[in-house]
């Protein structure tokens, strides 16, 4: 139960107000013990995750910061790989720099510490060049064959209206 001390009630608030916001850092460390059991048990299954897009504006300032947010919450299954891909080539190192960069600057968590480090060691890069597409394949086969299983796949399409219009 969240005392008085932990929500900003303004006066005057009836039904149908907006919900109150907890203050930054008031939540007690047995309720953060419980979400952590929560979130445990409700991790989503094992998956490779493809970012198309992913050297643009809404993967930099969105979709890295918040994957990193999720892993480092741990919200993402217990293993899974992303891969980010775009019609530009970069080596996994060039987009580890880049999701890095995105996290400094657009995220809620700097990307420091452990749980980058194990973020990052997730993240790795294929071309999306429509003609040659052997290189994502081969990537997505390697991501699961590193998974082990039978892993989900999740395809995000962060990119233009103009990517998806016929040539």
């Amino acid at each position: 139960m969240t005392s008085p001390a932990q929500i900003d009630t303004p006066a005057g608030r009836g039904p149908g107000a907006a919900p109150a916001r907890k203050r930054a850092g008031a939540t007690s460390a047995s309720a953060r013990a419980g979400r952590d059991r929560v979130s445990a048990e409700r991790r989503p299954s094992n998956h490779v995750i493809v970012v198309f897009g992913a050297t643009g504006d809404l993967a930099r300032r969105k979709l890295l910061p918040g994957l990193f947010h999720l892993a480092a919450a741990g919200l993402l299954p217990d293993r899974y790989q992303i891969i980010g891909s775009s019609r530009r080539a970069l080596t996994d190192e060039q987009f580890r720099d880049l999701a890095r960069e995105a996290v400094a600057e657009f995220g809620a968590s700097k990307p420091t510490g452990a749980a980058w480090q194990a973020f990052q060691q997730r993240l790795s890069f294929a071309s999306a060049d429509p003609v040659h597409t052997d290189s994502l394949a081969e990537a997505v086969a390697r991501a699961e064959k590193e998974i082990g299983g039978a892993p989900g796949r999740l395809f995000h399409l962060a990119v233009p209206p103009a990517a998806s219009s016929p040539r």
